[in-house]
């Protein structure tokens, strides 16, 4: 009888540890899920606070302001004293609502030509876009410094000479410095187009005791 007894004792015991198991369980999982809950309200704030962002950001692109419109016109008038091509570029969202800069080269018409896919039109753009922002930003604190490199490869002489032309003045006017990078056979015959004194900074060449280089070594 004894045995029965302490027989039972031990079954009941072990119902009561399993059961106490389970208790923890359950109370782990209701403490993952009160979790969870707290980590969705969370993410609802987040996901409001970005939703009002792209409306708000959505809204300061569609009407612009000033300081926009003023690079724009820039950008244009640049860009035309090189290429005698009519250019824009407009700030987009794209589908995942991160800005993005299009550049486009209209003809006559207002219709949007493949000129600006072009590599040599595209670096054309691209430090036109640059020289515009900076010079729209002189009076703050902002970089007054712009580097190209390879911007007069595969030019026509006449818009390489256009695109210097611009550069000088506008960096003389607004003192910015330019820095290009260019190769020798890029650059017009004298007779043709004269570098001022002091413009070329420093003369790169290959040789074998790497004297020529930048830096005086190669890499």
């Amino acid at each position: 009888m004894e045995s029965e007894t302490f027989e039972k004792y031990k079954n009941f015991r072990n119902m009561l540890v399993d059961i106490e198991r389970s208790l923890e369980r359950h109370k782990t999982e209701l403490e993952n899920i009160d979790m969870m809950k707290k980590v969705q309200r969370k993410i609802d704030i987040l996901d409001e606070k970005i939703r009002n962002a792209i409306q708000a950001m959505d809204e300061q692109i569609s009407q612009g302001n000033d300081l926009y419109r003023s690079i724009r016109i820039d950008f244009h008038n640049f860009a035309f004293q090189i290429l005698h091509q009519n250019a824009m570029f407009a700030i987009t969202q794209n589908t995942n609502h991160n800005i993005d800069f299009r550049d486009t080269i209209n003809d006559s018409k207002d219709e949007t030509t493949a000129q600006s896919l072009g590599h040599s039109y595209k670096k054309i753009l691209c430090a036109c876009f640059d020289l515009a922002v900076i010079k729209n930003y002189i009076d703050k604190s902002f970089y007054r410094v712009i580097y190209h490199d390879g911007c007069l490869e595969s030019l026509d002489p006449r818009k390489i000479k256009q695109y210097l032309d611009l550069f000088r003045s506008v960096s003389e006017e607004y003192d910015i410095q330019y820095i290009l990078t260019a190769l020798n056979s890029d650059i017009p015959e004298e007779e043709q187009y004269h570098m001022q004194p002091g413009e070329i900074a420093v003369n790169l060449w290959d040789s074998d005791d790497d004297h020529g280089r930048l830096f005086g070594f190669s890499f």
